[in-house]
């Protein structure tokens, strides 16, 4: 009998290692997975009963597989006396009784299920097992259950759950909808459940090829807005379930000089969602969590989407424009930038005057914000500003650097023309145009996550909002098209 019981304490240490390594693993692929154990009973012939570790006597019931199983084990020995194990993992140990055949329970009520939600492994476990040894059993049985047997036996329902995404698999492609297994989390990282993604026409980037060093395929997309799904190991101050976004800024090194300096912003090797890594035209994305933006409740997904872009753009800028309250601050293009713009230099208390092409945006510009438009087709603007007094900030939106030239001699004294809008051809400037009141040009680039919490906290607090069309992902390309159109008002945004 000492024999007997040593060698069933042998395989239960052995089964609780395998158990520990298996945990291990599932942590080392950051697999968020309920605790899973195999249930195992042993009974003994001839009523020697069978002792393990957190074993327990049971007469005239039947031997359960307890907590962790999925599968519920039971045996019943000769005379009636059964073991109860606990926590046994993959092996169910042979051990010989001093005086009779030990019998290692069949694993039984085959109906107990698993489901895999989101990469997480629920173990149900039914009671009542069969009795599957009779009492007159000549043979010791036993079963070798591994996790591997495991996952084949429920292998549809145990397969890593799908998603899908709307990917470019190569420079000037179109967008192709595709399923894919949702993304496992790595240290340092998180996953979110994509709800809304905005499309930008930076994406244009990804899409035609534009940025060096891309790999295809690819997922575009920077503007997103979603909750957290799961929790890499090293993540600490988010919780599952939080509502948050991604904007341009996807996460820095850490370590280059702008970094040590803590101008992340300017990091030598900025990450951007949908350049860097897969972004956010996917129903679920992974994103280190230094990129993560936290998301006011109050704001739907699919309005704080485009403010992750063009609103912390247009807000960022201006804020640090240098502009002071009942300045003359003009916005440059009423589009997807400018119109979010008009509204927040409007809430920042300027005197905004908007200029656009056309007389047919007047009205949505004062609606907007605006105290005066111009119209950049009937009249030169800059002497229109000038009459005006000079623009201490002129806000360029619209990617045409000839428009933003013409623009320049609409500044007043120590004007800055503040460049937002991305254009490739140059802008055409004299040096006395600038020396003469001290004019500047500057560029400005998005912000870091911090900046997009406090875009979205001031959308909130002065309902500043996007005017958007929403398309469902399966319709990526209908939206991308629309949104190069120029024609969409005024942002377009996928939805999940």
């Amino acid at each position: 009998m000492v024999e007997a019981f040593e060698r069933l304490k042998r395989a239960e240490q052995d089964a609780a290692a395998d158990v520990r390594r298996f945990r291990g693993d599932i942590e080392h692929e950051m697999i968020a997975v309920g605790e899973v154990d195999v249930g195992m009973a042993a009974a003994e012939k001839h009523g020697a009963i069978a002792r393990g570790w957190s074993a327990k006597v049971m007469r005239g019931g039947i031997a359960r597989g307890i907590g962790f199983g999925f599968d519920d084990a039971a045996g019943e020995s000769a005379g009636g006396e059964l073991a109860d194990y606990y926590f046994a993992d993959e092996e169910a140990g042979e051990v010989d009784g001093a005086g009779g055949q030990l019998a290692a329970a069949e694993a039984a009520n085959q109906d107990a299920r698993s489901a895999v939600v989101h990469g997480e492994v629920k173990a149900i476990v039914r009671n009542g097992a069969e009795q599957i040894l009779t009492a007159g059993g000549a043979e010791a049985s036993n079963r070798r259950v591994t996790f591997e047997s495991i996952r084949t036996k429920n292998s549809e329902e145990n397969v890593m759950a799908k998603m899908k995404v709307a990917q470019i698999t190569k420079p000037g492609a179109d967008f192709e909808i595709v399923e894919r297994e949702i993304p496992q989390v790595g240290v340092g990282h998180v996953r979110i459940r994509v709800q809304a993604c905005g499309i930008c026409h930076s994406d244009a980037l990804t899409k035609e090829g534009q940025w060096p060093g891309i790999t295809y395929p690819r997922v575009p997309g920077h503007e997103i807005a979603g909750v957290i799904d799961e929790l890499g190991a090293g993540v600490a101050g988010w919780k599952k379930g939080q509502r948050v976004g991604v904007g341009w800024h996807g996460g820095q090194d850490g370590t280059c000089l702008a970094c040590r300096r803590g101008d992340f912003g300017n990091c030598a090797k900025l990450k951007i969602p949908g350049i860097s890594y897969d972004g956010g035209y996917e129903e679920y994305m992974v994103a280190p969590v230094e990129a993560l933006v936290a998301m006011p409740e109050s704001l739907a997904a699919e309005d704080a989407a485009p403010l992750l872009c063009a609103g912390i753009t247009t807000f960022n800028s201006l804020r640090h424009s240098g502009a002071l309250p009942a300045d003359l601050v003009a916005v440059q293009g009423i589009g997807g930038l400018g119109h979010l713009g008009i509204q927040f230099a409007s809430k920042f208390g300027y005197k905004v005057v908007a200029i656009g092409r056309g007389p047919e945006n007047a009205a949505l510009a004062k609606k907007l914000g605006a105290s005066a438009y111009i119209d950049s087709k009937a009249t030169k603007a800059a002497e229109e500003l000038q009459k005006l007094g000079g623009a201490r900030v002129i806000l360029a939106t619209a990617p045409s650097s000839k428009a933003m030239s013409e623009l320049i001699d609409g500044l007043g004294v120590n004007g800055k023309l503040l460049v937002v809008g991305a254009a490739f051809d140059p802008i055409e400037v004299s040096p006395i145009q600038l020396i003469q009141g001290m004019k500047t040009i500057q560029g400005w680039a998005s912000g870091i996550p911090t900046d997009s919490e406090d875009t979205l906290r001031f959308a909130e607090l002065t309902g500043v909002r996007p005017m958007i069309e929403k398309y469902p992902l399966e319709k990526a390309n209908e939206a991308y098209a629309r949104m190069m159109s120029g024609k969409a008002e005024f942002r377009v945004v996928l939805t999940m």
